[in-house]
């Protein structure tokens, strides 16, 4: 919900001046921590005993698969912090017209998770694929976009892949982590 709100909102204050959304970001950031700090119980004992190591992990084959395919996937994710802008830019589009689509993933991720919560159960394996296909095409089809309609219609299908891809993403780690590092 926060995204959804701050990305229109970033959008319009960037037309004004970019100082203005560091010094807000840096204000954010800052009551964040003081709250955490003051409001959020550590959530658990800080213990010394080891559960595992990270070469754990880099002995088995398929979490290291896993974790490469999820790489690739982040790098085309964040094409839309990357990249986007300015194919905005060369579209015509304002900073403001950019916020705001992404204001709509933020909104499209509110009303499509709790739907697919139901289909991502149990089928993390499979969805994982299909979360990376929708999310390539999805940015591809941002070539094609000219227009705010086009930029819409394309995050539309990256956003499903993202909602896919933030649903099964932990659930497919912990079914491929042994129990002593779960």
């Amino acid at each position: 919900l926060g995204f959804a709100v701050a990305t229109p909102l970033a959008g319009v204050l960037a037309v004004r001046g970019y100082w203005l959304l560091f010094v807000l970001d840096a204000a954010t950031c800052v009551a964040f921590a003081v709250l955490l700090l003051r409001a959020v119980p550590e959530p658990r004992p800080v213990t010394t005993e080891r559960s595992g190591s990270t070469r754990d992990v880099l002995r088995d084959p398929l979490m290291v698969t896993m974790c490469v395919g999820t790489l690739l996937q982040a790098v085309v994710y964040l094409q839309a912090f990357l990249t986007l802008p300015l194919a905005f830019t060369a579209d015509g589009l304002s900073t403001a017209a950019y916020g705001s689509v992404l204001g709509v993933n933020g909104l499209l991720i509110i009303v499509l998770q709790p739907l697919l919560l139901g289909v991502l159960a149990g089928r993390a394996d499979r969805l994982l694929l299909w979360a990376g296909v929708l999310q390539g095409i999805g940015f591809g089809a941002t070539a094609l976009a000219d227009d705010l309609v086009g930029h819409i219609a394309a995050l539309t299908v990256w956003t499903v892949g993202e909602v896919l891809a933030a649903g099964v993403l932990g659930a497919l780690v912990g079914q491929l982590a042994p129990t002593h590092l779960r």
